[in-house]
């Protein structure tokens, strides 16, 4: 059954490929604006066009995999939007933004690799938004020959994401401001129904969990100035967070909360007490600039739905105090 699933999943990657190959090469030959013409100390273009191939190349194939096995092909373009964050829509908006948190990570992933093979700031982060918008939007023109359709919406969110990874990696002093988190523990409802899965269903479609995912935008007191940064108030930070309850999966109490949180900025503690200089530390902090830990962000939220106020202490569905 698995194998005959990939097979249909294959099939419509290629025949989506085929039908929208007119847009993809447009997009592609939009590839000479990312400046590579400019590096003149040494041709990049040969590694750039093999990082650029493996990452995107290898993210379309786990989303043939994942995405497309269990949807139909109808060979005909289907365009509309989703809903956006309404009460009645697939994901109630979680899946807005996790469209982009994706983005904005993998932007953001992909300019650093650029720039270690070699290629001047302003190029990888050029050649890695092109990367980017490219993929979603191939990702979403081959969805409009399925089932799902082509969904503005998702493009729409798929920019703000990657907008926003731009802006912070242009304006450095923005960037120690302003962080996109992602907190997230399998929710039980999503381990129950993949019991016994096989890796690629059970690893690759917890992208579809939001049940166990809350989105956090925050402000960070430590980028704030010297006179802050060096008062205790640097350990912390603040924002507005967003999750839903019980639509992917499906249960019965469907919740879209909406809150203020106050949280624990883990990196600047972690080097303060490690040290600023200890490269496992220092990979750490990366990784918990984009992941929220559990218990180290306390919510207060409002649910759209149920307009009731919770309580929430950093994981989605979890220890939450209503009143």
């Amino acid at each position: 059954m698995t194998t005959i699933r990939n097979k249909k999943a294959m099939t419509i990657f290629t025949m989506g490929i085929k039908k929208s190959w007119c847009i993809i090469l447009c997009l592609l030959l939009l590839i000479p604006i990312s400046g590579l013409s400019e590096e003149k100390e040494k041709d990049h273009t040969l590694p750039a066009l093999l990082v650029t191939t493996g990452v995107c190349g290898g993210l379309l194939v786990i989303g043939a995999i994942w995405r497309w096995n269990d949807v139909d092909y109808t060979g005909k373009w289907k365009m509309g939007g989703e809903g956006f964050f309404g009460e009645n829509t697939y994901a109630g908006g979680a899946d807005k933004f996790g469209h982009a948190y994706a983005n904005y990570v993998e932007f953001r992933m992909l300019a650093r690799m650029y720039e270690l093979i070699g290629l001047r700031r302003e190029n990888a982060l050029r050649l890695s938004a092109l990367a980017i918008f490219l993929l979603g939007t191939g990702v979403e023109a081959i969805d409009a020959f399925t089932s799902y359709g082509f969904a503005y919406d998702d493009v729409i969110a798929n920019v703000c994401g990657l907008s926003l990874g731009y802006f912070c990696e242009m304006h450095p002093k923005v960037d120690s401001l302003i962080d996109f988190r992602l907190g997230y523990v399998p929710s039980s409802r999503y381990l129950r129904m993949e019991k016994g899965s096989n890796f690629a269903r059970k690893y690759i479609s917890l992208t579809n969990d939001y049940s166990g995912m809350t989105f956090f935008l925050d402000v960070k007191f430590a980028g704030m100035g010297k006179r802050i940064s060096n008062s205790p108030l640097k350990y912390f930070l603040f924002g507005i967070n967003y999750n839903t309850i019980d639509y992917s999966p499906r249960g019965e109490d469907k919740q879209r909360n909406l809150g203020l949180h106050i949280g624990l900025n883990v990196p600047v503690i972690l080097k303060d007490i490690f040290g600023k200089d200890n490269k496992g530390i220092n990979i750490s902090c990366v990784v918990f600039e984009y992941y929220a830990l559990p218990f180290t962000n306390l919510l207060f939220q409002y649910d759209l739905n149920g307009e009731k106020t919770r309580l929430n202490f950093g994981i989605s569905g979890r220890l939450q105090i209503e009143f």
